[in-house]
C-alpha cells in the first residue's frame, strides 16, 4: 500500500484497501500479459518472410513501443517494491531502537 493511500483514504478499513491493492496488482499483471501476447504476435509478423519491408518496419516500431511500455511498468513495480522494503526495514529499525532505548 502506498503512503498516499494510507494518508488520504481514512474512510475505508485496512482490509478493503488491501483487497483493492491486490486487484491493482492483478490488473497490472494482466496488462503485462496482454502486452506480451501482442509482442509475440507482432514478432511472428516480423519473422514472416512473406511480409514486405515496409510492413515489417511498421510492426517493428509497434514492437519497440510496446517493449517500452512493458519496461516502464516493470521498472515502476521494482521501484515500488524497493520503497516498500526500505520502509519496512526503517520501521523495524525504529522499533528495535525504541525497544533498546527503554
Amino acid at each position: 500500500m502506498r503512503d498516499s493511500d494510507r494518508i488520504n483514504d481514512s474512510s475505508t478499513n485496512i482490509q478493503d484497501r488491501a483487497c483493492l491493492n491486490v486487484w491493482r496488482e492483478l490488473l497490472i499483471d494482466y496488462c503485462v500479459l496482454v502486452v506480451d501476447q501482442s509482442l509475440d504476435e507482432k514478432r511472428s509478423v516480423v519473422e514472416d518472410e512473406t511480409q514486405d519491408k515496409a510492413t515489417k518496419r511498421k510492426v517493428q516500431g509497434h514492437i519497440f513501443a510496446e517493449q517500452v511500455k512493458r519496461s516502464q511498468v516493470h521498472n515502476e513495480l521494482k521501484v515500488e517494491s524497493i520503497i516498500r522494503r526500505r520502509a519496512i526495514d526503517d520501521s523495524e529499525a525504529r522499533e528495535t531502537w525504541d525497544a533498546a532505548a527503554k
